[in-house]
């Protein structure tokens, strides 16, 4: 991968650099949080994190699991995001309710 260094701390790359990042991003979230079976697994830490599916088969229950997940030290927004995508896409239900 070509990166160009401006020299003065900022980094360029190709659109095709960017798309080769994005798409090497999206493999390792898919690593991290992923569906298999009836379960949503989350990878922790040292351990796996999973979350039964018909447990998450409404917005509201995916709010709570979302406020239980947010006291958890190793979630990060990013996963939060994710696991609302993949709940939501699983059970055919609108992320963006008013769209």
């Amino acid at each position: 991968m070509m990166k160009s260094d401006t020299g003065d701390g900022q980094t360029f790359y190709s659109a095709r650099e960017l798309d080769a990042l994005a798409r090497k991003h999206e493999r390792e979230m898919r690593k991290k949080m992923f569906i298999r079976g009836r379960w949503l697994t989350i990878k922790a830490d040292r351990h796996d994190y999973c979350i039964e599916l018909v447990r998450l088969d409404s917005h509201e229950k995916i709010l709570e699991w979302v406020h239980h997940l947010s006291g958890k030290v190793w979630i990060t927004p990013e996963l939060i995001g994710r696991f609302i995508r993949l709940a939501c896409e699983h059970h055919k239900l609108k992320l963006y309710v008013n769209a």
